[in-house]
């Protein structure tokens, strides 16, 4: 069996801060519900497991909480806009029929380790989908880390950590308990970077070993004297960065097969989120049971900019099947009015066909529908900046800066710094067009 295993903390928070802020026409947030189905569509499309399990953290606190009162004390909380998409999040991801699984006292990470434990036990292989490096400890011949990064997902293997880092992934914990981790204020010892510690454990293999080789000329003295005083720092570092693959978690990788659900509930609740092209994408059309591994992820495209507007702008691009998509910056009053003028006369249309048996010859395809489009490709991403900025006022300029300046500093709060350098970037291009 293919079991995939989701983080889903660490992918939601990439999907709220890769996407500028959505909403619905009731004022609901959206852009973190769009863009976790849109990273979750791709991942099924590319790789088709078997099982997908979505594990959460849980608000209680963990053993290492109770063991380290610093542990994770420089985090922010989750932002208020992101907080309230959470729960129709998982709603809807009950609904498409996906288990999801927590535990309190236990982190993600933990029931990431578990289950591919448990997947392996059972002669299965199992895909570990985040943007977190800590799972990287994970990886073996049975366990690939889906690692996501700015611009692309990568497969982290035995192959690929041993090239990036010179030591076997195990090893990934005893570097961590020297070095210490800022993100999550994991002490190691101080004084000790990652240079340092990457080359005292690929010489002498482990944390253990740096101990009883602690007088070996390797070692440097001011390394020495900084090790032996914080002996208990690394200790403790070493259990606060272990991920354990023991959680009290259902393990058996066939619970974890996507079941059923309740696809007119997803149908529904995607309408009303005005995601009318995710209910496509999702095989919902007519109610049945979603098909997701098949459901394609969109197509990379190139936008040309169409001032049709003068409040706002569309965009269109032509996928490779031949398709033109159209896409807005902005979607302003007087669009909002148009397209749900269209989607009555389209409704109407269906309605009047279906009534008397008409298959129509052409499909007239929803405004709405066609206004959507992925925005967690990094090259869509990337395409849509560059469409729009060239075609920016100063005005609208300087507002699209404020907005990433504004994300860029709730990511780093947040310590995201991956995602706070993708928007500082951003920001840079735009100030120089």
């Amino acid at each position: 069996m293919k079991l995939m295993v989701l983080d889903g903390n660490s992918l939601v928070n990439r999907a709220f801060f890769g996407i500028k802020l959505l909403t619905t026409k009731d004022g609901r947030y959206t852009n973190a519900i769009y863009g976790f189905q849109n990273i979750l569509l791709n991942l099924l499309a590319a790789h088709k497991p078997d099982a997908v399990a979505i594990a959460w953290d849980e608000r209680a606190p963990t053993f290492r909480h109770n063991a380290y009162d610093g542990y994770k004390a420089t985090r922010h909380g989750m932002p208020e806009e992101l907080a309230q998409q959470m729960p129709v999040l998982k709603e809807l991801l009950t609904d498409l029929g996906f288990v999801q699984v927590s535990k309190a006292g236990w982190e993600a990470d933990d029931i990431l380790g578990t289950l591919a434990a448990a997947c392996e036990a059972a002669g299965g292989t199992t895909l570990l989908a985040t943007g977190d490096r800590d799972s990287l400890q994970l990886v073996d011949d049975a366990t690939t880390v889906l690692l996501a990064t700015n611009k692309e997902t990568i497969p982290m293997d035995p192959a690929a950590i041993r090239e990036k880092y010179g030591i076997e992934p195990p090893q990934l914990i005893d570097v961590k308990s020297l070095m210490g981790d800022a993100s999550d204020n994991i002490p190691g010892v101080p004084g000790i970077g990652e240079k340092t510690a990457l080359a005292l454990i690929s010489k002498f293999g482990s944390l253990q070993g740096v101990y009883d080789n602690i007088e070996d000329k390797a070692v440097k003295p001011g390394q020495r004297a900084k090790l032996t005083a914080n002996r208990d720092k690394a200790d403790l570092s070493y259990m606060l960065g272990t991920i354990r693959k023991d959680a009290p978690i259902e393990s058996d990788p066939a619970a974890y097969v996507r079941q059923p659900g309740d696809p007119a509930a997803a149908a529904q609740l995607l309408a009303a989120l005005e995601m009318h092209k995710m209910v496509a994408r999702w095989g919902l059309e007519d109610g049945a049971a979603p098909a997701a591994a098949d459901a394609a992820p969109l197509e990379t495209v190139e936008p040309s900019p169409l001032p049709l507007l003068l409040e706002g702008r569309f965009y269109a691009a032509r996928n490779a099947d031949g398709m033109v998509v159209m896409y807005a910056d902005t979607i302003t009053p007087s669009m909002r009015r148009a397209i749900d003028e269209t989607e009555r006369r389209r409704e109407k249309q269906d309605a009047f066909n279906k009534a008397h048996g008409i298959v129509p010859r052409t499909v007239i395809k929803s405004v709405r529908e066609l206004l959507e489009i992925s925005a967690t490709s990094e090259d869509v991403a990337s395409n849509q900046r560059q469409g729009r900025v060239k075609a920016m006022t100063r005005q609208e300029k300087a507002a699209e800066i404020a907005r990433l300046e504004k994300a860029m500093k709730e990511a780093a709060k947040m310590l995201e710094f991956e995602l706070a350098a993708t928007l500082r970037d951003q920001i840079i291009e735009l100030r120089g067009k």
